[in-house]
């Protein structure tokens, strides 16, 4: 989960207040959330929700707010449809993510925790953002789970490799590959901001690409 720029004036069908899965609703948030799963960090997804931060339980306003609306992929807003996270979830949109939540990748596993555990939703979201790639509850669930994680592995795997070469060789190629692999557009981009963060004093040159809050360049 990254810090999401939304666009504004809202999609003119939301207006309506007919359907919040128009044509111009499903293009703005493909284009606002880079593509990706807000929650798990997927890009490329074959199938995609419209997802409400904050339940609508039908109430009129909120299934039709823009700023309620977020793009998902059908397995994070299938573990997210519980009573423990109604409310209880980081809006990327305003809060960023990164300055909440530590986001930590090991060859077999992974540690998301909140960086205050007084801070309900931070420490709920990371719950959350844990439980999407580990949950194992029926076969759907843990394959699709399964999925995600392997999916970072492979992610984490090309950048570690890209980090090799940029330490070795310190070429323009592997400085952009790098610089690529670090914006937040790219995919599960929390967990390698989070590493780079982490050894910031050997990557200062880093530095501004890694601060909380940019502004991202549509």
């Amino acid at each position: 989960m990254v810090k999401i720029e939304r666009s504004y004036p809202p999609p003119k069908s939301l207006s309506l207040k007919r359907s919040y899965k128009e044509r111009d609703v499903i293009e703005r948030l493909r284009k606002d959330f880079f593509g990706k799963c807000y929650i798990c960090g997927l890009n490329q997804l074959p199938d995609i929700n419209v997802e409400h931060l904050l339940p609508h339980k039908e109430d009129i306003i909120k299934k039709f707010d823009w700023d309620n609306l977020f793009l998902s992929c059908p397995h994070c807003n299938s573990v997210k449809n519980k009573k423990e996270y109604e409310d209880k979830i980081l809006d990327c949109c305003k809060i960023d993510p990164e300055e909440k939540i530590n986001f930590e990748f090991n060859e077999e596993d992974i540690n998301i925790f909140s960086k205050d555990e007084s801070d309900e939703k931070a420490v709920q979201t990371s719950k959350l953002i844990y439980e999407v790639f580990n949950i194992k509850n029926t076969g759907i669930r843990e394959y699709t789970s399964y999925f995600r994680f392997k999916a970072l592995q492979e992610e984490m795997l090309i950048f570690f490799n890209i980090l090799e070469e940029y330490n070795r060789e310190k070429n323009n190629f592997s400085l952009r590959s790098l610089k690529e692999k670090l914006k937040r557009e790219s995919r599960f981009a929390a967990f390698k901001r989070n590493y780079m963060r982490k050894n910031i004093k050997k990557y200062s040159e880093f530095k501004e690409i890694l601060e909380y809050n940019n502004t991202i360049k549509k």
